[in-house]
């Protein structure tokens, strides 16, 4: 999993994006440092806030309704395997990513 992750200023115009309330907007803007290299992170509401926003005042149910906020907008995939939940970023790496920077790792293994 890469420790960090470039994101291209083109995320502060998209519509999808705009289109989810304020907090799910950070949310999912910090779920993409804490996304394997293939755009996958747990999808349990209390885990995404344990990993992703730790220190946010929301609560759990916050969380869930970002994350719907999200499916809604066909941002992520949110789907459960052996009865865990699990999300994946839906974003085309190529245009979520400005450029691979040295000893950085782009999500899907995709190098430009």
């Amino acid at each position: 999993m890469a420790d960090r992750r470039m994101i291209s200023k083109s995320i502060s115009v998209s519509e999808k994006v705009n289109s989810m309330s304020l907090f799910a907007r950070l949310l999912y803007t910090w779920m993409i440092p804490h996304s394997d290299d293939f755009g996958r992170l747990p999808g349990s509401p209390m885990k995404v806030k344990a990993l992703v926003v730790p220190m946010a005042e929301q609560t759990k149910d916050d969380v869930e309704q970002a994350i719907r906020e999200m499916v809604e907008q066909k941002l992520i995939d949110w789907y459960e395997v052996d009865g865990k939940l699990y999300m994946r970023l839906m974003t085309n790496p190529l245009a979520l990513f400005a450029r691979k920077a040295p000893g950085v790792a782009c999500l899907w293994g995709i190098n430009r």
